[in-house]
């Protein structure tokens, strides 16, 4: 996609904490924007003073209409994707929060929908059919397959062990959707949930119509959770489980895993350490009491052993009773900031983990196990696995937010590694190539920022991303995005043509602006932010991006041109204008 400053800009994510020295300054800052415990207020106080410098220079730039060039993976191209990131973060949760900023706040809509749940028999179940809305409005897109642009993001692909062409995918902040035709169309079950965001779901391995689902989203914490739900009708509707929070608690899911042999021992990694569940989601105990459990694996065909992670390796041999932890061969946990796994039943005793830097979210380290998780070898420290580049050679990253690795179910050696990209090797671990890459450069195209993978045969691998799900059924020759009718986009502005009633511009975050005629069209790239079409002519347009950066198109779409306006300053994140 086209960007306004730099095609990476607006598809990365910046670190959580790192070290800058941009424009002269180095300096600490803390980018858990999310903290449930600090007051908005507070955040964007300290925010907005650290980025003030970073303004003004965009301000510089949008006067003299000239753009500097920040080279990709720069500090200063981390930068612009860390600020990018900050406001839109801003611009979502200000209005829900005013004016208390308490940050708790965003998630009432859910309270609220529970009291009406209690008032109303028919609705007893969450999700239940008795639709709460109006019959009369129907979707009409931007869906998945929108062309010239990809989905929103997806958290989690998973196979439905009761069809070889359906699969489920979990939206943070769409919902759980369904293929049975893998991938031509897609339905969700899941629209009257209030908390749409879901990170995984598993199934009973006797019944499938027996699910559980994680809620909120795990990787960026775009919703809460409110713990695990419970389907027993293949996701028609959905119950609690005794693993229950209030959204007020700020806590997310990462993973879950079912016991392929007993359906009534699930696990789930959470901020809040790992939980156990003996009688199907009755009761849940917490089984490792440590903060952000990203990644949870059974080691293939032995129940009674199971891996876990944070910025340590955790290991069970009794069934999830208790775990220790491992450290031989494994980085310390000071010196990372998230561990993945990935196991393989080609070879049941190999374990691999990959690390992220805790100095700037990019690759640390990958490791190999041969001895079913006592003790690791380091395998590779570069090239930069989670970088933006495709020769690897640059540094930071996002580790922080997209870190994901599988291992191969027939070759134990080949293993791929998600961050921006996907890279792979086939000696495990010793040498890497790029596998697929944002841009198409030196690889395929997937769209960036990966945050799972899982093969579904040896040649068959599929990936969430921020784009939507995407595969591969030739070990990589080629990729395929399979998003279908996926309704997970996010849109900023509509405006509405004065003279043709089926005809609009809507403004996306990262996916730009599109406009619909009957159909829909992907027009300027970037974030769409507010835009409008002219009352007398369809053929001009006006479309915004970020900070009042203001366009104007002609010809219906097919080219835009920047706006000079001579006002001084730099405009809010989404800049109102009107016509």
């Amino acid at each position: 996609m086209k960007k306004l400053l730099s095609p990476l800009a607006l598809i990365l994510l910046f670190a959580v904490c790192t070290t800058n020295s941009f424009g002269q300054r180095k300096q600490k800052v803390n980018y858990n924007w999310a903290d449930p415990n600090e007051n908005f207020y507070v955040t964007q106080a300290r925010m907005n003073a650290y980025y003030k410098h970073f303004e003004k220079e965009l301000e510089q730039e949008k006067k003299s209409g000239v753009v500097k060039n920040r080279k990709v993976g720069s500090e200063e191209e981390q930068e612009l994707a860390g600020y990018e990131l900050y406001k839109r973060w801003e611009h979502l949760m200000a209005p829900r929060v005013y004016p208390s900023g308490d940050k708790r706040l965003y998630s009432k809509a859910f309270e609220e929908y529970q009291g009406y749940v209690i008032q109303n028999s028919s609705q007893k179940q969450i999700g239940g059919s008795n639709s709460i809305m109006s019959a009369t409005w129907q979707p009409i897109g931007p869906f998945g397959d929108l062309s010239g642009a990809n989905a929103g993001r997806i958290n989690a692909i998973r196979f439905d062990p009761a069809s070889s062409t359906g699969y489920w995918a979990c939206a943070p902040a769409g919902g759980l959707w369904k293929t049975t035709n893998t991938g031509s169309s897609w339905i969700t079950n899941t629209d009257l949930l209030t908390i749409t965001g879901c990170s995984d779901v598993v199934f009973d391995p006797t019944n499938p119509q027996n699910m559980y689902l994680a809620t909120g989203d795990g990787d960026a914490g775009d919703n809460y959770s409110i713990g695990v739900l419970k389907s027993t009708d293949g996701g028609l509707t959905w119950s609690t489980t005794g693993l229950s929070w209030a959204v007020t608690q700020g806590r997310k899911i990462y993973k879950l895993i079912i016991n392929p042999l007993n359906k009534n021992t699930i696990f789930a990694a959470t901020t809040n350490g790992v939980y156990r569940t003996v009688n199907g989601g009755t009761t849940w105990a917490q089984v490792v009491a440590a903060a952000s459990m990203t990644d949870i694996e059974y080691k293939p065909g032995d129940t009674t052993t199971i891996y876990a992670v944070n910025t340590s390796f955790y290991m069970s041999t009794n069934g999830g009773s208790s775990f220790s932890t491992v450290t031989a061969g494994l980085p310390t946990s000071a010196s990372n900031n998230r561990l993945a796994i990935a196991v393989t039943p080609a070879n049941a005793s190999v374990v691999y983990v990959v690390a992220s830097s805790a100095a700037n979210s990019g690759f640390l380290g990958f490791y190999q196990s041969t001895n079913s998780g006592a003790a690791f070898t380091s395998k590779a420290t570069t090239p930069n696995l989670l970088g933006w580049v495709p020769a690897g050679n640059d540094t930071g990253g996002q580790g922080w937010y997209t870190l994901s690795v599988a291992a191969s179910p027939t070759n134990s050696n080949e293993v791929v590694v998600g961050g921006v990209n996907i890279w792979r090797t086939m000696n495990g671990g010793t040498n890497w190539s790029i596998f697929a890459q944002w841009q198409g450069s030196g690889a395929p195209y997937v769209h960036a920022d990966i945050h799972d993978l899982i093969y579904k045969s040896g040649t068959s691998l599929y990936i969430a991303c921020d784009g939507g799900v995407f595969f591969t059924s030739n070990s990589g020759a080629t990729f395929a995005d399979i998003n279908g009718n996926m309704n997970i986009s996010e849109i900023y502005k509509i405006g509405l043509s004065k003279t043709t009633y089926n005809k609009a511009i809507t403004g996306h975050q990262d996916n730009g602006t599109n406009t619909y005629s009957g159909g829909w069209s992907s027009s300027m790239g970037g974030d769409g932010m507010d835009c409008f079409i002219d009352q007398s002519n369809d053929l001009v347009m006006y479309g915004e991006q970020y900070n009042g950066s203001f366009n104007r198109t002609t010809d219906g779409g097919a080219t835009w041109a920047a706006i000079t306006t001579g006002i001084t300053g730099t405009g809010a994140w989404v800049t109102p204008w009107h016509q």
